[in-house]
C-alpha cells in the first residue's frame, strides 16, 4: 500500500509539479514527501531498536520506499528545477539523515541517491551556488562518518594490556604450528611498541575491514578481559567505515564526471576532506599498540585495520591532484597551485615504499602494506611518463635515487613501470640538456573523455577564417576553451565526442573547398582521420 501511495504522489508531482510555486514545493515537501521517510528517522540514530527490530525496518525500507523513491524524487526535482530549486537543502538533509543511520543497508541507499544527484542526469542542471551546497554536504558527511571512536581515550591501551597480550600471543605461537606466519613479525612490532608504552596518537579519518593478515582468534582470557572494558558497538563503527569507503568512490566518480563543471577551489576542497581520511587511517595502521588493544578487547576476531582506507584515499587523492598538475588547459594556475604538495606526497610516497622493502627484507610483518602501495608507485610512475620535459628533468634530481631503490623490488609490475619511465624518458645524461629527455607518446592521463584537439591547416600560407573557431564552439558540444596557436593551427579542449568535431570540421572544410589532405586533426600527439 505504502509504495502504491508513493508512486502516485510522485506521479502527481511529475505532471503537475511545473504549475507549483517555490512556496508550495516547500510546502508539499515538508508536509507530504519527507514523511513518506519517516521510517529511516525510528531506526538506530533515530530511536533505538533491538537488532530484531532493526532488521525488520531495513527489510521494510529497502522492499517498499528505498532506492526506488530517492531515485523518483530527485528525478522529479530535475525536471521542474525552475521552480523546485530551493528544495535542495531539505533534499540534501534527507539523504544526510539516511547516510548517518547506524544501518549499513540504509547508509547505501543514502549514498546511491547522493551520487543519482551528482552523477547522473541531474547534475547537469546544478548551479554554482548548489554545487557549492553539495561540496560542504561532502565535506560533513566525511566527517561525521569518520569512525573516532577506535581512537577515544576510553580505549586508550596500557603497558600491562600489551605485555599481556605478547605472552599470549607468544604462547600460541609455540602450542602449534599456525597457518599465517605474519603474526611473528606482528609480536615484534607490539613488543617494540609495548616497550615504548606510547600513547595513541589521534587523527580525524575512516576506518576499514579487518586485516587479512592476522587470523588469530580472541582466546577466552582476551575475552574475559574486555568486560571492563568500555564496549564499542562494532555495528555502528562498520558502518561508518563502510560509508567513508563508498564517500571515497562517489567523490572519485563525481569529480570525473564533473571535471569541467566543478571550479578548482571546490575540487581541492574534497581533496582536503580525502587528506584527513588518509591522515587517520594512516595514523591509525601505524598506531599497533592501539590495534593490539582492540583485538585484545574483543573488538574484533582479527586484528583491525584501515588499510583499504588509507589506500583508497591516497590513489584518489594523487590522481586529482596529478590532472591538476599534468592539465595546462583547464586552468592554467592548477599547476603551480597543487606542484609542492604533490611532489612532496609521491616522495614520501615512494621513500616509505623502498624502506618497506628492506624492512620486508628481515621480516614479513610489512607485507600487506608493501602490496597495497605497489598499484600506487606504478600509478605514479605512469604520471611522470606525462610530466614536460623541464618538470621531469627538476623532479628526478629528487626522485632519481629512489628510483633506483624500486628496481630492487620484489614486485614485478613496480619493476616494469620504472623501467618503462628510464626506457622511454630518461637518458643517461638528462641533466647536461633538457632535449635529451624524450616526450613520451603515452595518452594523458586524464579524466575520461576530456580530449586535446589540434586542428591544423596545411599548405604554404594557408590559414583558417576568423569566424571558424565560433562554429566549433557553437556545434560541438562540451567545448570549454578554444586557443587560436596561429592563423593556421586551432586547439580545441573540453569534455566532447571526437567524432563530433570531426564531422564539424569535414562539413565546415567541404563547404570551403577545402580537400581532406589539406588539414590535419592531431590528438594527444597522434593524427586522426580527417
Amino acid at each position: 500500500v505504502r509504495q502504491v501511495v508513493c508512486d502516485g504522489i510522485i506521479l502527481v508531482l511529475r505532471e503537475y509539479g511545473g504549475l507549483f510555486s517555490s512556496g508550495f514545493w516547500m510546502l508539499i515537501f515538508r508536509g507530504v514527501i519527507k514523511p513518506m521517510f519517516d521510517d529511516v528517522f525510528h531506526l538506530p540514530g533515530g530511536a533505538r531498536h533491538s537488532d530484531e527490530d532493526n532488521e525488520k525496518l531495513d527489510s521494510a525500507w529497502s522492499a517498499t520506499i528505498g532506492a526506488s523513491a530517492l531515485k523518483q524524487l530527485i528525478d522529479v526535482w530535475a525536471l521542474h528545477h525552475r521552480t523546485s530549486f530551493a528544495l535542495l537543502p531539505d533534499i540534501l538533509s534527507l539523504v544526510r539523515s539516511l547516510i548517518l543511520q547506524e544501518s549499513e543497508s540504509v547508509a547505501r541507499e543514502g549514498i546511491n541517491a547522493f551520487g543519482r544527484l551528482v552523477i547522473d542526469e541531474p547534475r547537469e542542471i546544478l548551479t554554482v551556488s548548489e554545487w557549492d551546497a553539495v561540496i560542504v554536504e561532502l565535506q560533513t558527511l566525511f566527517q561525521k562518518t569518520n569512525p573516532s571512536e577506535l581512537v577515544s581515550p576510553a580505549v586508550a591501551p596500557n603497558a600491562d594490556d600489551l605485555n599481556e597480550r605478547v605472552k599470549q600471543l607468544e604462547a600460541e605461537q609455540f602450542a602449534a604450528p599456525r597457518e599465517v606466519d605474519e603474526t611473528d613479525g606482528f609480536v615484534k612490532k607490539v613488543k617494540k611498541q609495548a616497550a615504548a608504552t606510547k600513547k595513541p596518537g589521534s587523527a580525524s579519518s575512516p576506518m576499514n575491514q579487518p586485516s587479512a593478515n592476522v587470523t588469530t582468534p580472541i582466546s577466552p582470557s582476551a575475552k574475559s578481559g574486555a568486560k571492563s572494558r568500555p564496549e564499542l558497538d562494532f555495528r555502528v563503527i562498520r558502518t561508518k567505515c563502510v560509508s567513508q569507503l563508498l564517500l571515497i568512490g562517489l567523490v572519485e566518480e563525481m569529480v570525473t564526471v564533473n571535471y569541467l563543471t566543478l571550479s578548482t577551489s571546490q575540487i581541492l576542497s574534497l581533496v582536503d576532506s580525502l587528506e584527513t581520511c588518509f591522515a587517520f587511517a594512516h595514523e591509525f595502521n601505524s598506531n599497533v599498540e592501539l590495534r593490539m588493544h582492540l583485538w585484545r578487547a574483543g573488538f574484533m576476531s582479527q586484528v583491525p585495520n584501515l588499510l583499504r582506507q588509507e589506500m583508497t584515499s591516497l590513489h584518489v587523492i594523487l590522481r586529482l591532484l596529478f590532472w591538476f598538475y599534468l592539465d595546462r588547459k583547464r586552468d592554467t594556475m592548477g599547476p603551480s597551485m597543487v606542484q609542492e604538495k604533490l611532489f612532496d606526497l609521491c616522495q614520501g610516497i615512494v621513500s616509505s615504499f623502498s624502506e618497506a622493502i628492506q624492512q620486508q627484507a628481515q621480516d614479513e610483518e610489512e607485507h600487506a602494506e608493501v602490496a597495497a602501495l605497489a598499484p600506487i608507485i606504478v600509478f605514479i610512475m605512469e604520471c611522470f611518463l606525462q610530466l614536460n620535459n623541464e618538470d621531469l628533468v627538476l623532479h628526478l634530481k629528487t626522485f632519481y635515487p629512489l628510483l633506483l631503490g624500486l628496481l630492487e623490488s620484489d614486485y614485478y609490475e613496480v619493476r616494469v613501470a620504472v623501467l618503462e619511465l628510464f626506457r622511454t624518458r630518461i637518458s643517461p645524461h638528462f641533466v647536461q640538456a633538457t632535449s635529451l629527455v624524450a616526450r613520451g607518446a603515452h595518452d594523458p592521463i586524464l579524466p575520461h573523455g576530456i580530449h586535446n584537439v589540434s586542428i591544423i591547416r596545411l599548405g604554404t600560407g594557408s590559414s583558417w577564417d576568423s569566424g571558424f573557431a565560433s562554429i566549433i564552439q557553437r556545434e560541438v558540444k562540451g567545448v570549454y576553451k578554444m586557443e587560436v596557436v596561429s592563423g593556421n593551427e586551432i586547439q580545441v579542449y573540453g569534455n566532447f565526442m571526437i567524432k563530433d568535431l570531426q564531422n564539424v570540421v569535414a562539413k565546415y572544410c567541404l563547404g570551403r573547398g577545402i580537400a581532406s589532405s589539406n588539414y590535419q586533426m592531431v590528438l594527444h600527439g597522434e593524427s586522426l582521420d580527417s
